[in-house]
């Protein structure tokens, strides 16, 4: 159920990508990665978006 995956906060996104905050941010604007808006105004990604960024960058490197 997508009520029960982990929300990952856009530093710990970035840390985990091994990208920058602003990178993630502007993935999250140009569609990229999904974030939800919570009722405070922040951002949260998804675990499971995160992983499916890290999973398509590997399979591009590895089709190179």
């Amino acid at each position: 159920m997508l009520a029960d995956q982990p929300l990952l906060s856009i530093p710990e996104a970035a840390e985990i990508l091994g990208s920058s905050q602003s990178s993630v941010r502007r993935w999250i604007k140009n569609g990229r990665l999904k974030a939800i808006k919570l009722p405070s105004g922040r951002r949260k990604v998804r675990r499971e978006e995160v992983d499916a960024i890290l999973a398509s960058d590997d399979a591009a490197v590895g089709a190179a």
